[in-house]
């Protein structure tokens, strides 16, 4: 066994770059079985090893190895958040949040009403995605850029989070934009409290299991 030379070393990572790896953790998968079958050849085989490798893990190839990782991580955040939203695996603390929370969301329903009280959801809904950010700002990898070579592989517990979190709440916010305005001046006009009712409760509910899922600083899933 040798240690490979910081040339060898940019190669396999330029190898690793090319494929716009959606995750970090096949990326370091990758890397440490390029590394590892590597440093088992000399010099003069390392090309030739590299290349065997390469047709080994092709981009299909590659491809179906992050489908099976997010299918996992779907499969792993669906069986956390299950037994997260038991309470006798609340602790002290959760509970206590969880209290609080019903009691101003009462009060701003009875207080302000349905919308204030969709609009209090829509808000509490963004202060567990702006914690996520802020916590994870460094590891999450995120850029403006679409530039391929500022990608980064990101944990696929962040891409099935958010990808989930994208969908839920554009399904919802649509839902309480049109759903209002197709029952103005029906007969049902009445009926457009309960909608923004229930879809904040929705809301609330799908921001109580993603806080109750998640470890908001660390961001791997809550081990009950």
């Amino acid at each position: 066994m040798r240690k490979l030379t910081e040339t060898e070393l940019q190669a396999i990572k330029y190898r690793l770059d090319s494929l716009s790896l959606s995750y970090l953790e096949i990326y370091d998968e990758l890397l440490d079985h390029y590394i590892t079958a590597l440093e088992q050849v000399n010099s003069e085989e390392f090309k030739t090893k590299k290349e065997a490798l390469d047709e080994e893990f092709a981009w299909s190839v590659v491809k179906k190895m992050e489908k099976e990782l997010l299918k996992t991580a779907w499969r792993e955040i669906g069986i956390a958040s299950k037994s997260s939203d038991k309470l006798w695996n609340l602790g002290v603390k959760k509970i206590g949040v969880l209290i609080l929370s019903l009691i101003v969301l009462s009060f701003t329903f009875h207080l302000f009403g349905p919308d204030y009280f969709y609009a209090l959801a829509l808000g509490s809904f963004g202060g567990i995605i702006f914690l996520i950010l802020f916590f994870n700002r460094k590891n999450l990898n995120l850029t403006w850029s679409i530039a391929p070579e500022k990608h980064r592989p990101k944990k696929v517990l962040a891409t099935a989070l958010i990808s989930i979190s994208v969908l839920v709440f554009n399904l919802i916010h649509f839902l309480a934009i049109l759903l209002p305005k197709i029952l103005i001046n029906s007969p049902y006009e009445d009926f457009s409290a309960i909608i923004y009712l229930a879809l904040g409760a929705v809301i609330f509910a799908f921001t109580w299991t993603i806080y109750n899922t998640i470890n908001l600083k660390s961001f791997k899933l809550n081990k009950q």
